[in-house]
């Protein structure tokens, strides 16, 4: 798992070959210029447009995907966002091949994310997304998917 701030985002750009190409999308949308989802190539690599995220109250589990890393960016707000190496965790929901997902059980590891900042989650890296709203502001977020090399 990397962390980070959007300024910084060209030092990962060598890590990915569609790191560079996912955070020109994103910094587009932080200037309001794109706000719709935007495929950089069909089933491969997109962006998600800006969403709200909505805080459920529902037992969270640790999700984690095999085939895709996620690059998820705070764009107004902040949150608790919890990240561990699936092999600390437990099964709690088998993978489901079609969605590219599994879920686990295991304490939270959180930290803080805020406006301008995002962090990248490999297949290896479990997350809790969204795990707690922190402020009064909404939490609005965009994410990014991109296919494992």
């Amino acid at each position: 798992m990397i962390i980070d701030c959007l300024k910084n985002a060209g030092l990962y750009a060598s890590m990915h070959e569609d790191f560079a190409e996912v955070f020109e999308v994103i910094e587009k949308m932080v200037r309001g210029e794109i706000c719709e989802k935007v495929v950089i190539r069909e089933g491969s690599v997109w962006v998600n447009a800006p969403k709200t995220t909505v805080i459920s109250d529902a037992p969270k589990k640790y999700e984690a995907h095999r085939n895709f890393i996620d690059v998820q960016f705070i764009l107004s707000g902040a949150e608790q966002f919890g990240c561990a190496n699936v092999e600390r965790l437990t099964p709690a929901v088998p993978y489901d091949t079609q969605k590219d997902i599994e879920f686990f059980d295991g304490e939270p590891e959180l930290f803080t994310l805020r406006a301008g900042d995002f962090c990248i989650v490999y297949p290896h890296d479990a997350h809790l997304p969204a795990y707690a709203k922190l402020g009064d502001g909404d939490l609005v977020r965009i994410v990014a998917k991109i296919r494992c090399k």
